[in-house]
């Protein structure tokens, strides 16, 4: 590790507990664009910790179920000084949010909004303007900065959703850190077609523009035209989207002047989609890669010529047997770490020959054995998009023989029919690489932070009463 990176790395915890005595916390600049100042936030994480200092006392987490970027962060900032810890759904569905409560032993919900709460579960829509406060309460950070307060799910494309805890130097030291890395600044106004009870979008569009004194705008605009329209009209500087926002993008001509920066992560971005929404709009788009137990591990952008990915100063790595192992204030406390420090994630990597950049492979999981061969799951889809009329493709493992063996099934986006894929399919894989299922779709399912969804893939491929293709 260089002074620089050791340096960077001390002063993360002054940032965040200096953070809580800076005067721009309480005046009146937008944090969400003409909808909550900074002011109005603190007031509301203050009513907030007033509401359920019970439930503080008591230790029991409390169930976050918003989409509202302002209540979001005021919730947080709650649960900072002093207010309950916090458990986040991966969607807001009262099946997922009663897997989230149980997951914890959660008994209360927090929400901006009446909805049916599960069984056995109370749900709180704060009023804000009748919770007393005193006057001129403010805002201070009792929380340890290395303890958890806060529990995430992962994205869950390979498997289903992992619960992780982090702390307050995980989450507010990683904003810290991109503010200063990607130099947003007080000026700058966030767009973000992602929702924010993920990693990324809570990173990117609630945390980093709250620590950088800059706005966001509340609105989580999905589709192209409402993106386009959104970002004109707020005149956003940075947009935050995922691969499948760029994807969508790179199919219709717009101008947006204002923007100067944006994001994407959450999976693969095609080059050419990514260099497509820097045209339109002279904005390079860093694509970033980490996960949620690790947060932010390197970036790398198109625009600037980049194909390798740069590790963020902070983060130490190395590799072992094409594995990548990462060390960083980020990492969720509960990972198993060597004796080092480092843990390894389930990515292959290759290290480029300048030794300061590597290569993703893909995932070490997408690599089984399909009668007693290894298959690389990334490899086969890179094959099969070769393929003329091939747009999308998704492959992913499928038990077969009552669970014993391995086999491969694939979601084709085609043009053709599926014999002639098969045809195509016979000349360019080799027989254990050869899907046992495939089924053409008009699109490839996907989770709200832009994913390969595989649990619907899944169940397009198994379910009976839908066309499916087998290789005989």
């Amino acid at each position: 590790m260089t002074d620089d990176t050791q340096a960077t790395i001390q002063v993360l915890p002054t940032s965040i507990t200096g953070l809580f005595n800076e005067p721009v916390l309480y005046t009146e600049s937008d944090f969400i664009s003409g909808g909550m100042t900074r002011r109005q936030l603190v007031e509301t994480a203050c009513r907030i910790k007033v509401l359920l200092e019970d439930e503080g006392r008591n230790h029991r987490p409390v169930c976050l179920w918003t989409e509202d970027r302002g209540f979001f962060m005021a919730a947080i900032l709650a649960a900072l000084c002093g207010g309950p810890e916090l458990v986040i759904p991966h969607t807001l569905s009262e099946q997922v949010v009663d897997e989230a409560c149980r997951s914890k032993d959660t008994h209360l919900i927090l929400s901006d909004n009446s909805r049916p709460a599960p069984e056995g579960v109370r749900l709180e829509v704060p009023d804000i303007s009748k919770t007393r406060v005193k006057a001129g309460r403010s805002l201070k950070l009792e929380r340890d900065l290395d303890r958890p307060f806060l529990w995430l799910y992962s994205g869950g494309s390979s498997d289903r959703p992992s619960l992780w805890s982090k702390t307050p130097l995980n989450l507010l030291g990683e904003a810290f850190f991109l503010s200063d890395h990607f130099h947003i600044t007080p000026q700058d106004l966030f767009l973000a077609s992602v929702p924010p009870q993920h990693i990324y979008g809570l990173l990117f569009s609630v945390l980093l523009p709250f620590v950088s004194r800059a706005g966001v705008v509340n609105d989580t605009p999905y589709f192209p035209g409402e993106i386009v329209t959104k970002a004109d009209n707020a005149r956003a500087t940075v947009f935050i989207g995922s691969p499948m926002h760029y994807k969508a993008l790179a199919g219709r001509p717009f101008q947006l002047d204002t923007v100067r920066l944006a994001f994407s992560s959450g999976g693969f971005l095609e080059e050419a989609h990514s260099l497509a929404f820097s045209a339109n709009t002279g904005a390079p788009v860093e694509e970033v890669y980490g996960s949620t137990e690790t947060g932010g591990i390197a970036s790398r952008s198109r625009w600037h010529g980049e194909d390798a990915w740069k590790p963020f100063p902070v983060v130490e790595w190395k590799t072992r047997d094409e594995r990548l192992l990462v060390k960083s204030p980020f990492i969720s406390p509960e990972l198993a770490k060597d004796s080092e420090g480092y843990f390894m994630t389930g990515d292959r990597v290759g290290v480029c020959n300048d030794g300061r950049t590597f290569e993703l492979y893909g995932r070490a999981d997408r690599v089984v054995k399909v009668g007693g061969n290894r298959v690389d799951l990334g490899a086969v889809e890179e094959k099969l998009k070769t393929h003329t009329g091939v747009k999308d493709v998704y492959v992913f493992q499928v038990a077969v023989q009552a669970g014993r063996e391995n086999g491969i099934a694939a979601l084709v986006v085609y043009d053709g029919t599926l014999k002639c894929l098969k045809n195509t399919m016979r000349e360019t894989l080799s027989p254990f690489e050869i899907p046992r299922h495939i089924r053409k779709v008009s699109a490839i399912p996907s989770t709200g932070t832009g994913k390969r969804d595989r649990e619907a893939a899944l169940r397009m491929v198994v379910d009976q009463k839908v066309c499916r293709s087998d290789f005989p």
